[in-house]
């Protein structure tokens, strides 16, 4: 169930409580090394921080990592599916999503695994100080396409 579906929630909750649910946990064993890269390792990072910032239910499979071979594989599983279902868990909060990714929210730069999408102008909001004040504090990023292997040894 998706956590946004508030709608069927008390579906959930039935569902719930007239059957038996059996937790199935990531397995890290399954999953290849891309050249020096540790996947698993990778992906249990990613796992940790998700549990701890939102909660277990929350851990990423080991499914989205299965097909891949290549740099380029990882890249769409990054591109498509990690970093939508990322900004679906924290609603675009991308300080939260740097931090799950282990990314310096404070030092993005124009390389790296995460970059800036575009540079908040501080005069974005003109006259009004509330807004510009915020501004100033919002980052708004992206997924770097051209992502290296070393910008993902960043994660673990």
């Amino acid at each position: 169930m998706n956590t946004t579906d508030k709608s069927i929630s008390l579906l959930d909750v039935a569902l719930r409580r007239r059957f038996k649910f059996i937790a199935v946990e990531p397995d890290y064993s399954v999953l290849n090394n891309i050249e020096n890269l540790d996947t698993a390792k990778m992906l249990q990072s990613i796992n940790e921080r998700l549990a701890v910032l939102k909660g277990e239910d929350f851990q990423i499979g080991h499914s989205y990592f299965l097909k891949v071979i290549t740099l380029e594989d990882l890249q769409e599983i990054f591109e498509f599916k990690m970093i939508p279902l990322l900004k679906e868990y924290f609603h675009g909060d991308w300080e939260s999503i740097c931090a799950i990714l282990n990314q310096d929210f404070t030092n993005i730069s124009d390389e790296g695994l995460l970059i800036n999408k575009f540079t908040v102008n501080n005069n974005i909001f003109k006259d009004n100080s509330r807004f510009s004040d915020i501004a100033k504090k919002k980052k708004v990023l992206t997924l770097n396409s051209s992502f290296t292997l070393n910008d993902l040894k960043t994660i673990i």
